[in-house]
């Protein structure tokens, strides 16, 4: 079993490096995961 579990965890992460946070914060919007309102974002310190 546990060659199939290591296979599984390549292909895994194989595909996360395709991923950027780009990829997910768009697929958020299009979903409207924080609603329909875009959060604003305050960085004064």
């Amino acid at each position: 079993m546990t060659p199939m579990i290591r296979s599984a965890s390549e292909a895994f992460l194989e595909r996360l490096d395709d991923i950027s946070v780009d990829d997910l914060c768009g697929e958020a919007e299009r979903r409207s995961v924080f609603g329909d309102a875009r959060p604003t974002y305050d960085f004064t310190i």
